[in-house]
């Protein structure tokens, strides 16, 4: 399986209304498909191409799209696992990006139908509740101990064959969210396949 994995840290009502008025994210991969045809048709005679594709958000890739989502499997072996101590904290903000039922505020408010393009969207209140409880994750103790957790049914999996693995794609939403937080923004985490 072949996956491209990146958030957009978007501007949030301008999101909501180019997807409301979509009909899901069509617009994004509409722009997308522009952008990527300027890049030969500008290299020859020396023009450039803008730096964003949509002038409100900004696209944070992930490299190695598939083991984004195994670190996602990969949670849900280790979390019964944990200490309940520990899978408190690590259970309120891992739940919000690799739960059953991450928050889909994009859908909430265009009115428009979920679009499976995306994992999970967060309007700005969103992301300063993820943001908290990512703070509120003692993260070095969370490390240490998942480190030396075996999880027997991830044994063979060469996509996330421990927590070291799995741990980079939970890091990198923990900095996405920070990101989105600090600049009063929501974010989108899309999924190409």
């Amino acid at each position: 399986m072949g996956a491209d994995v990146f958030a957009l840290v978007t501007r949030w009502e301008p999101m909501v209304a180019d997807f409301r008025a979509a009909g899901g994210l069509d617009f994004y991969w509409d722009v997308n498909a522009a952008y990527n045809d300027a890049f030969p048709a500008a290299e020859p005679v020396g023009r450039s191409v803008p730096e964003r594709l949509l002038s409100y958000a900004v696209e944070r890739p992930y490299q190695g799209g598939f083991s984004f989502v195994s670190a996602g499997w990969y949670y849900g072996f280790l979390r019964p696992l944990l200490p309940v101590d520990l899978r408190v904290p690590v259970s309120a903000f891992l739940d919000m990006v690799y739960g059953e039922d991450p928050p889909d505020d994009l859908r909430e408010d265009s009115a428009v139908a979920a679009d499976s393009a995306y994992l999970y969207a967060m309007r700005p209140a969103t992301v300063r509740l993820a943001h908290a409880r990512a703070q509120a994750l003692p993260w070095d103790t969370f490390y240490e101990v998942a480190e030396g957790i075996v999880v027997p049914e991830m044994d063979n999996d060469r996509y996330t064959p421990d927590f070291g693995s799995a741990s980079i794609a939970m890091y990198v939403q923990r900095d996405w969210i920070a990101e989105a937080a600090a600049t009063d923004c929501g974010i989108v985490v899309i999924i190409s396949q």
